[in-house]
């Protein structure tokens, strides 16, 4: 497995970027932990950033909980909010809203975007019946954003193919119209989507590695689109991990919140972090078991290994 080769190898920047829309789970806790341990051992910078513009899914409860995880399993950052007061003071992503804005402006200007009045349910229909395009867009229709609540979509054309390559999973060759057709840049409610602002703060911030699960794939190659769309730099050239996602014996994802999963549950039973960086060691296939995040970076190599299959 590569080093890191990055656009801009004289100092990697990754972030760990948790949305709070629910508390962490195990999933969360071994990208974050993966993220840092790769960041860490090539002498990286590691930020905080919490994607919270879905304002109908954030609540504090759950903004609290990011950094109380964060916490419990030592983990530090360098650059981000310290606490839940300066994030909100300082660095959520209404502080970022008229960035985000101008560049729905200029996809917007650029007709390169669609009003959308479709549900997601309307579009999971016709995915279903083999039609990957949308409706509205299909009949070209220009509706009133003031009559009714439209969303602005990204089109996604059939012939279009992003490739990269993965660190860990090797050349990459993804058509968004078949994995995130026609996705949402602004949303009904007027809010700008993930898939563009988690974009423009990676370019803000000038992120050349980005770690995430395998089931993001798509989302990757959306962005990559986007960023092409957009002509935003250094995207396009960073580095990427997606690793495998974390099931339990019977299969069943590790990345959810429920049947004691989430990494509130288990501190509330008053279990130490060790139980998690004990599993991870062994999903990393390091020589010996760490019991913390120190542990884990002493032992973990500055050539990033296969995780296992």
């Amino acid at each position: 497995m590569p080093t890191y080769t990055g656009n801009n190898a004289s100092l990697l920047r990754t972030r760990i970027a948790p949305t709070p829309s629910g508390y962490l789970h195990i999933g969360n806790a071994f990208s974050f932990v993966l993220t840092a341990l790769i960041c860490y051992s090539q002498k990286g910078e590691l930020r905080l950033r919490i994607d919270d513009l879905d304002e109908q899914r954030k609540r504090p409860e759950y903004v609290e909980d990011i950094f109380d995880s964060l916490d419990w399993l030592g983990i530090p950052w360098q650059v981000g909010p310290s606490g839940p007061g300066d994030f909100e003071a300082n660095f959520a992503q209404r502080h970022r809203r008229d960035l985000y804005e101008g560049h729905l402006t200029q996809l917007s200007f650029n007709e390169e975007v669609y009003r959308c009045i479709c549900s997601r349910k309307i579009l999971q229909q016709q995915l279903k019946r083999g039609i990957l395009t949308c409706p509205c867009l299909l009949e070209k229709q220009n509706f009133d954003a003031n009559a009714v609540p439209v969303a602005w979509r990204m089109p996604t054309p059939p012939e279009v193919q992003v490739e990269w390559r993965d660190l860990y999973l090797g050349m990459q060759r993804i058509r968004p119209v078949e994995g995130t057709p026609n996705f949402v840049v602004c949303k009904k409610d007027g809010f700008p989507a993930y898939q563009l602002t988690s974009l423009v703060d990676d370019s803000l911030y000038q992120t050349n590695l980005v770690v995430r699960g395998a089931d993001l794939l798509p989302s990757t190659a959306a962005q990559l689109y986007l960023a092409d769309r957009l002509a935003l730099t250094p995207f396009p050239k960073a580095s990427f991990v997606h690793h495998p996602l974390l099931v339990d014996s019977r299969g069943e994802k590790l990345s959810k919140s429920t049947g004691g999963r989430s990494l509130l549950s288990i501190r509330s039973k008053h279990r130490q972090p060790e139980i998690l960086y004990r599993y991870f060691s062994r999903l990393l296939k390091l020589p010996q078991r760490g019991n913390t995040f120190e542990e884990l970076l002493s032992i973990f190599p500055s050539v990033y290994p296969p995780i296992e299959r």
